[in-house]
């Protein structure tokens, strides 16, 4: 693997309201670097955001919310 390699990452930009809109995220490319010692590097092929998920993106649910912009 190269020194560079592209990466889509899908960001959380603003709280939904009601169901998930794709305004609420955003695309943004960024490096992948090698990984170090006793680190894996995994390709993520498909993604599903479940309730609980979705709830913390809301900031409704029991465990820690999720930050905007990451």
């Amino acid at each position: 693997m190269s020194e560079y390699s592209p990466n889509t990452e899908i960001r959380l930009l603003k709280r939904p309201v009601g169901k998930s809109a794709p305004g609420d995220f955003g695309l943004f490319d960024t490096a992948i670097l090698e990984p170090g010692e006793n680190q894996v590097l995994v390709k993520v092929r498909w993604l599903s955001i479940d309730t609980y998920l979705h709830e913390r993106a809301v900031g409704s649910a029991m465990g820690p919310i999720v930050p905007l912009g990451t």
